[in-house]
């Protein structure tokens, strides 16, 4: 999006083919390249572990766990993050 002078609004996807980021992938497809990278490489891992990680480096970092919560889309104020 930079490239294209473009702000990313605050619906855009992650994982998109689109440059505008307007459109996501398709999510089966994002699934298998990644178990496929991993495997490539000799990583043991998935996707959904990248939001686990996610969160870990957000809270590391100081974040506080409503924030860390709420871009998780936890709705318990914290809770469930920080039981998982």
């Amino acid at each position: 999006m930079r490239a294209l002078e473009i702000e990313p609004g605050d619906d855009a996807y992650l994982f998109t083919y689109s440059p505008t980021f307007d459109r996501p992938c398709n999510r089966s497809a994002i699934t298998h390249r990644y178990g496929r990278m991993c495997t490539s490489v000799g990583i043991d891992s998935h996707l959904h572990a990248l939001r686990h990680y996610s969160a870990t480096e957000l809270i590391l970092a100081g974040v506080d766990i409503r924030t860390v919560a709420g871009r998780l889309g936890h709705a318990d104020g914290g809770n469930t993050t920080l039981r998982v």
